[in-house]
């Protein structure tokens, strides 16, 4: 008996069924939601969909499959063959530069060589015979079709005699003129050779560069063609007609349809918490003391001159991202009466809106003000560190007074006959004085005061109420 059980189910396993739940492999056939959903009670919305549509989930991954490898495929093709094509161009160039002087260069030579033997023969008491021979000279054309073409125009070549070191009387000097051009002529010829020799090995690079680019051709033409088997009448892909079907399937379930490198994915949709008028009412909070605090940043440089004159870029960046955070938190206000849509702050000038924009959620507006509030903070402490910044020159000044004050009385005493400056230089003190005991009576330090507000704490509470009160005037 146990043996007939291992058998069964061995049987059941070759045939693809489950040994233990003989059902499962029957309920995988069936696309009624309904039944799958009585089969499998505990199906997520995602497994639920996959379930009934598995059939068409396939094709569209088999047919994406088929067109990923076409696509690949075509793409390899293309690149070969626009480096076989670059190759041959290369070799095209250097076996031109090779042959294009040559037919030149041998007419020069026989030109040479002529007045050479003659001048030699003028002077010399043996006349240096020469022959005449003939060589191929390549020639490099395109032809209709605009491919290269190789031809071998035949020419004659002088080639010099046999030159002997017996002179005329008398024009030995003249003589070994022609014979120096005559032995220079003979050099020329060998080195006109070593070009067509080189350009013979040349052209057999070209060749075999020509045969590299129609095998990438050819392979370019077959991978094109393959891709193309990949379309459908409509000109889309046959894969993105099925995505469209599935992402149709997909609109009664709280999924979504992905295209991954790992195939068509099924994923489910992130339940998004709605913005609360808690939060709106917090957001609304934080814009208005972040308004303040840009406020107290304008109070401080029209009132506090020496302060703007200080280092302010890092407060003119915190400035500047700050009125950014504030224009996207009061399009949320503006909009919470509507499906709130939140643009970058770079506006995506170059984006289309659908590219640009995605719904704004409860989390975006908690994480929107923290954001205005950190701006603020940090925004208040740079206002402080300028502000000590001015105290701490401040007090290096006073101490300089003070100091101005001690040489003076020292002077003072060393110069007792020097009445009239000495009460000038008590006149100049007493104004000094008073003009830095004013400035400390109008409640601040003498470089950052405004008149009334002891340093940035009075700046802020000076900001409230200026934004308070332009907040009645609108």
């Amino acid at each position: 008996m146990k043996r007939n059980r291992i058998a069964a189910g061995a049987l059941a396993l070759a045939m693809g069924l489950s040994a233990v739940a003989p059902s499962f492999a029957a309920e995988a056939k069936t696309t009624d939601a309904k039944e799958i959903k009585e089969a499998k009670k505990d199906l997520s919305s995602s497994e639920l969909f996959q379930e009934q549509y598995k059939e068409l989930l396939e094709r569209t991954n088999k047919e994406r499959n088929d067109y990923v490898a076409a696509k690949t495929a075509y793409d390899k093709a293309d690149a070969d063959l626009k480096a076989a094509k670059e190759t041959l161009a290369k070799e095209y160039k250097a076996y031109e530069e090779l042959i294009n002087p040559i037919a030149a260069r041998v007419d020069a030579y026989n030109d040479a060589v002529k007045r050479a033997t003659e001048e030699y023969n003028l002077y010399a008491e043996r006349k240096a015979d020469g022959k005449i021979e003939k060589i191929k000279v390549p020639t490099f054309t395109k032809n209709d079709e605009g491919k290269f073409e190789v031809k071998f125009e035949e020419k004659e070549i002088l080639v010099p005699g046999e030159v002997y070191d017996e002179a005329k009387s008398g024009y030995e000097s003249e003589f070994e003129v022609a014979k120096k051009r005559l032995e220079n002529a003979k050099k020329d010829l060998e080195d006109i050779k070593g070009k067509i020799a080189s350009a013979a090995d040349q052209l057999q690079r070209v060749r075999a560069a020509e045969t590299a680019r129609d095998v990438a051709q050819t392979n370019f033409d077959k991978a094109e063609a393959k891709l193309a088997e990949q379309k459908a009448a409509n000109g889309k892909y046959i894969w993105e007609n099925s995505l469209a079907e599935v992402k149709a399937a997909a609109e009664g379930y709280n999924v979504t349809i992905q295209a991954t490198d790992k195939g068509i994915v099924v994923v489910k949709k992130d339940d998004k918490k709605e913005i609360s008028a808690e939060q709106l009412a917090k957001l609304k909070k934080s814009i208005e003391k972040a308004n303040e605090t840009l406020k107290a940043v304008d109070l401080l440089k029209q009132y506090a001159p020496n302060t703007a004159k200080l280092n302010t870029a890092k407060l003119d960046a915190l400035v500047a991202e700050q009125k950014a955070t504030i224009a996207k938190a009061e399009a949320i206000i503006k909009g919470a009466d509507k499906k709130v849509a939140l643009i970058s702050t770079a506006f995506a000038a170059e984006e289309s809106k659908e590219d640009s924009k995605e719904e704004v959620t409860s989390e975006d507006v908690d994480a929107l003000i923290k954001e205005l509030d950190d701006n603020t903070d940090a925004i208040n402490k740079e206002m402080e560190n300028l502000d000590k910044q001015v105290k701490d020159e401040d007090k290096k000044e006073d101490k300089k007074d003070e100091d101005k004050k001690d040489e003076d009385k020292k002077e003072d005493k060393k110069d007792e006959d020097k009445k009239e400056d000495k009460k000038e230089d008590k006149k100049v003190e007493k104004t000094t004085v008073v003009e830095k005991s004013a400035n400390k009576a109008a409640g601040s330090n003498a470089k950052t005061g405004i008149a009334g507000v002891a340093g940035v704490a009075g700046v802020l509470a000076a900001a409230s109420v200026a934004y308070a009160a332009s907040k009645k005037n609108n």
